[in-house]
């Protein structure tokens, strides 16, 4: 596998709405590097940090992200204010994100069932090729309020180099459809993707929640969900107009905005 070169992005800056893209042959993690540059008082946004090999990528509380050579791993810092984005809808963004990869993964994979399982993670024929973070930086004047949404894709990195106790658990798009993929034209057709989502998020929100209820993978499964010392567990009816889980117990239904998926049944 040829090593990832910041030459392959070159579309990114040129063609979508990111200003700036810092690229690392080799970094610890894109977030831990984002969430640094988000203290920044006049950083030029967005911006992308993107890593050729991730050493200690994050996932959400403990999980670590295992990507071999040839994976897209990056995170974009946003600035909410300058996309319109009202605070009372930040933490739609994940689904969003979620969301906006299931549309551009499908088109790479048409032959495949490419699902949400919310509320960070993509599915390709019920393995997964895809995870999201994304998290809140402190700030405060000057600093103004980021988001930073972390990415990973399985994308020409063969899930047959896999560690073994995760083997069956995920996939890559080159596995899937058979042929090496182009990360550079992937990621900007993910980021004008992501711009167009983003600005339906703030403007027609209601438009999106059809989408994301379409590609949600849990719907009509019964669910275990951990928040934190809490489990949760009822029939998933989907994902509501505002990002949260719906799942039905005996006698009610709850609405979660957080929290793990430990088991589908």
């Amino acid at each position: 596998m040829t090593p990832l070169s910041p030459e392959e992005f070159a579309s990114v800056t040129n063609d979508t709405f990111v200003n700036r893209l810092e690229f690392h042959p080799l970094l610890g993690s894109t977030n831990d590097r984002s969430l640094e540059l988000a203290r920044e008082p006049h950083l030029e946004t967005p911006l992308i940090v993107l890593a050729a090999t991730q050493t200690a990528g994050r996932g959400r509380g403990a999980n670590r992200w295992w990507s071999g050579d040839g994976a897209l791993t990056f995170s974009l810092i946003l600035e909410p204010g300058l996309l319109d984005l009202p605070p009372t809808v930040w933490p739609r963004v994940a689904v969003v994100t979620g969301l906006t990869l299931c549309e551009v993964l499908a088109a790479q994979v048409p032959s495949a069932s490419v699902r949400l399982k919310w509320p960070n993670d993509v599915h390709v024929d019920g393995k997964k090729v895809a995870g999201i973070l994304v998290e809140v930086p402190p700030a405060a004047y000057p600093v103004p309020a980021r988001l930073v949404v972390g990415i990973g894709i399985n994308v020409n990195n063969s899930w047959r180099d896999a560690p073994d106790e995760i083997r069956d658990k995920g996939t890559a798009l080159c596995d899937v459809g058979g042929a090496a993929l182009s990360p550079g034209e992937l990621l900007t057709e993910l980021m004008n993707r992501l711009s167009d989502n983003l600005r339906q998020l703030a403007e027609t929100p209601e438009v999106l929640a059809p989408r994301w209820r379409a590609c949600c993978a849990l719907t009509g499964k019964t669910v275990e969900i951990q928040q934190g010392e809490r489990l949760v567990r009822g029939v998933c009816l989907g994902i509501d107009d505002d990002g949260a889980l719906l799942v039905q117990q005996e006698s009610d239904r709850i609405k979660l905005y957080g929290g793990t998926v430990a088991k589908v049944s």
